[in-house]
């Protein structure tokens, strides 16, 4: 299901995420070929609660499974606060 995911499916949720004002923390992989890290950015700007966006290089949308090193970092900080 989060593989079949794109940019279509962000925008028809636009106006939920636009009312979203919770901390909301952002990782994105740099290699993911569905939703290009220019998305992050774009979700960023919509999410009241969103202030960062943290890339991982080389990641794809799968990198929390096959790299829980490059999230759990961010994860502990974003819980943190």
């Amino acid at each position: 299901m989060v593989a079949s995911l794109d940019a279509a499916d962000i925008e028809a949720a636009s106006d939920q995420l636009r009312s979203l004002n919770v901390p909301t923390l952002l990782v994105w992989g740099t290699a993911d070929t569905s939703l290009p890290v220019k998305w992050a950015y774009y979700l960023r700007d919509m999410i009241p609660g969103a202030r960062e966006v943290f890339e991982v290089d080389g990641a794809k949308i799968f990198f929390p499974e096959e790299r829980p090193e490059d999230l759990v970092p961010h994860l502990r900080r974003h819980w943190s606060r």
